[in-house]
């Protein structure tokens, strides 16, 4: 009833339902743009899990796929190797190699592209005599240990587990696949190395490290008892210098 008949306590009243309402506006507004900012931010951590989740999720099937491929080449190249008749032919560089294996016995030449050099090791691993010829001198000698039992090696051909899994978790390590000389192969690269690997052997085909090239080539069970036979030691002078 006062208020009905004072002006002075209206305009009072007035001022302080005005400064109630600005009030709450301000309460209001203050809370939209927190719930503003708290969406907004809530939205961003959102799209930053999603990229690591995306980012986790192809590095993981990267590793898996990276484990599995050396795996095979891992088991394929165990196969190849315990084959009993096979050849190469590698070139590294400028040096030439031709390698024979059939029924326990090796025979294998190494010369120069250019200059001089020829070199032949030969191994009977049934008795294990072993030997080696300086073709160009016409010298031979027994040689312990000189001559290799397995293919070309390939860095990434392991059969030990903890070593497939540490290279297929390392982030530089990237495995594709091509066709080298029409045959489907696998290539590895690492720093400064890239190999070429083929499929379904597991054998190195082409290496490259820096200024170090390889090319190889297989065939297997082509092998005859002429290409592994014994060099005529008749021919030869044992070598005096041992």
């Amino acid at each position: 009833e006062h208020l009905k008949e004072c002006k002075e306590c209206k305009d009072m009243l007035n001022n302080m339902q005005d400064e109630l309402i600005l009030n709450k506006q301000k309460r209001d507004g203050r809370e939209v743009e927190y719930i503003k900012k708290y969406n907004k931010k809530m939205k961003m951590w959102k799209k930053i899990l999603i990229v690591v989740f995306v980012l986790f999720a192809i590095y993981a099937i990267s590793v898996g796929y990276k484990f599995i491929i050396l795996n095979k080449i891992a088991e394929k190249n165990k196969e190849s190797n315990n084959i009993e008749n096979y050849y190469y032919y590698s070139i590294a560089n400028d040096t030439l190699m031709e390698y024979f294996k059939k029924d326990g016995i090796i025979k294998m030449n190494i010369r120069q592209a250019r200059g001089n050099g020829d070199i032949t090791f030969w191994k009977n691993s049934n008795t294990g005599e072993q030997l080696i010829f300086w073709n160009e001198a016409k010298l031979y000698d027994k040689a312990e240990g000189g001559i290799l039992e397995s293919t070309p090696a390939s860095m990434f051909a392991s059969s030990d587990f903890a070593t497939n899994i540490m290279m297929a978790l390392h982030p530089f390590v990237f495995v594709g696949t091509q066709k080298y000389n029409d045959i489907e192969c696998y290539n590895i690269k690492f720093n400064t190395v890239y190999e070429v690997i083929g499929k379904d052997t597991g054998l190195l085909l082409y290496s490259n490290e820096e200024n170090s090239m390889r090319n190889i080539q297989y065939k297997f069970n082509t092998v005859i008892d002429d290409d592994v036979a014994k060099p005529n030691i008749s021919e030869y002078t044992l070598n005096s210098n041992n």
